[in-house]
C-alpha cells in the first residue's frame, strides 16, 4: 500500500469521526459534560488533520521542492539557433558562495553548455573579484570555463 493510499484511508476516517462527533453533539445539550467532551474530541481530531498537514507539506518540501529547485532555471520552449564553431568563451558566474563551489567542484564534469549537444571543453576555472571599474595598470583576472 503506498503511503498516498494510507493518507487518504486516514483523512476519510478522521472525516468520518467527525462527521460522527457532529451528529451526537446535536443529541446532547451545549451546556451538558458529553457536549463538552465530544467538543474536545473533535478539537483533537482537528489538531491531528493539522498535524499531518503539516507532516505532509514539510515531507514533499524536503523531498520533492527542494531537489529539483536546483534546476528552477531551466526552460522548454521553441528557440532558433545559431551553429557557432571554434567559440572561445570567458563566462563570468555571479551567485552565492555554496553555488560557485559546487561549480568549482564539477565544473570539469561538465560536458555540454545549454542544449546536449552544445558541447564544451573547459580549459580553466577560477575564483575572481570584480570590479565596476577597470583600473589601467591592474591585471583584470577572468573565470574561464
Amino acid at each position: 500500500m503506498t503511503q498516498n493510499t494510507r493518507l487518504k484511508r486516514l483523512d476519510d476516517l478522521l472525516k468520518k469521526r467527525k462527521k460522527s462527533l457532529i451528529e451526537k453533539k446535536k443529541k446532547f445539550d451545549k451546556k451538558s459534560e458529553e457536549f463538552a467532551q465530544l467538543t474536545q474530541r473533535e478539537k483533537e481530531i482537528k489538531a491531528k488533520e493539522k498535524e499531518i498537514k503539516e507532516w505532509m507539506k514539510a515531507f514533499e518540501d524536503e523531498n520533492y521542492k527542494q531537489p529539483i529547485s536546483l534546476y528552477q532555471s531551466l526552460t522548454t520552449s521553441l528557440k532558433y539557433y545559431e551553429i557557432l564553431h571554434e567559440v572561445k568563451l570567458i563566462i563570468h558566474v555571479r551567485a552565492d558562495e555554496e553555488v560557485l563551489d559546487c561549480v568549482h567542484e564539477n565544473i570539469y564534469s561538465l560536458k555540454s553548455l545549454g542544449r546536449s549537444e552544445d558541447f564544451v571543453d573547459v580549459v580553466g576555472c577560477e575564483f575572481v573579484d570584480l570590479r565596476s571599474e577597470v583600473e589601467k595598470e591592474k591585471k583584470v583576472y577572468t573565470r574561464h570555463i
